[in-house]
């Protein structure tokens, strides 16, 4: 709820006495919304000295969910809100006496921890006096003829390159995983193929130097005629046998001739043997 020129100590004490939190958190948040905005840096040094650790780089926003969360838990930092708030009102100023001034910080301190306790109790009720506070923020702030001095809200573009840089590592781990899987397959097929045609070519030349699987020609044999003993010692009988002969080469010649000759010297002992065991 915003206010215009209200008596802040009487409406926040009727309102405190009344019992009613939610019109007496609407009073303390329209205050604390102004002093955020004039003097943020003096609820930053109030932060620090409570032993909540505070950055005067943070944006408002920041501010105010810390002040939310520890005011609960910390009773010198409600006490420490309620003097900022009873100075920005001038409670301080008008009272009559320190004793005057201290009772008002003491019912200002009152109130707030009935105000936080409220927020504690359930997450709801935080983040209700959370955007309240927010809201009067961003009100306030259209108002105001001077600059602030800080951001109101948290400027979330500082995850823009934590975003960016997580997903690059996620793409060299995904790529780093499968790369034998995506590429190693394709480079065996590809080297695969080249050996396997290498291999035709070597079994092809292979071929073309053994003389066993070349073609046979006629010019490579020559005919031989040898004499072989006839059945029972009569007679004789020619059998032409054809023996291959490399072409243009004598030596191969020359050891098919010399065999078949053996051929036949063996032969004419078997029939001469047969003659001699006939007698």
């Amino acid at each position: 709820m915003l206010f215009s020129k209200h008596n802040f100590k009487n409406n926040y004490l009727s309102a405190l006495g009344a019992n009613d939190i939610s019109i007496t958190a609407d009073i303390l948040y329209d205050s604390l919304s102004e002093i955020l905005l004039s003097k943020p840096d003096t609820v930053v040094d109030l932060l620090n000295k409570c032993r909540v650790s505070t950055s005067k780089k943070e944006s408002l926003e920041e501010i105010v969910e810390k002040l939310l969360k520890n005011m609960p838990n910390n009773s010198t930092l409600v006490r420490g809100v309620a003097f900022l708030v009873a100075e920005h009102e001038g409670l301080i100023d008008e009272a009559k006496s320190k004793a005057d001034a201290f009772d008002m910080v003491n019912k200002l301190a009152m109130g707030i921890r009935r105000i936080v306790n409220k927020t504690k109790s359930s997450e709801q009720e935080y983040y209700a006096a959370k955007d309240n506070i927010m809201g009067l923020l961003k009100i306030k702030v259209k108002t105001m003829n001077k600059k602030v001095a800080k951001k109101i809200t948290t400027d979330k573009k500082f995850w823009k390159p934590i975003l960016i840089f997580s997903a690059i590592v996620i793409v060299i781990i995904i790529l780093a995983a499968n790369w034998n899987k995506w590429f190693g397959k394709k480079k065996k097929e590809e080297g695969g193929s080249v050996e396997g045609a290498e291999g035709a070519e070597g079994a092809q030349v292979a071929d073309d130097d053994d003389p066993l699987k070349q073609p046979v020609k006629d010019a490579d044999y020559a005919s031989q005629a040898v004499p072989v003993a006839g059945e029972g010692g009569s007679g004789s009988t020619t059998v032409v046998v054809q023996q291959p002969v490399a072409s243009g080469s004598k030596t191969d010649s020359g050891k098919a001739t010399s065999a078949m000759q053996k051929m036949y010297e063996k032969s004419k002992i078997n029939q001469n043997h047969k003659k001699g065991a006939g007698k």
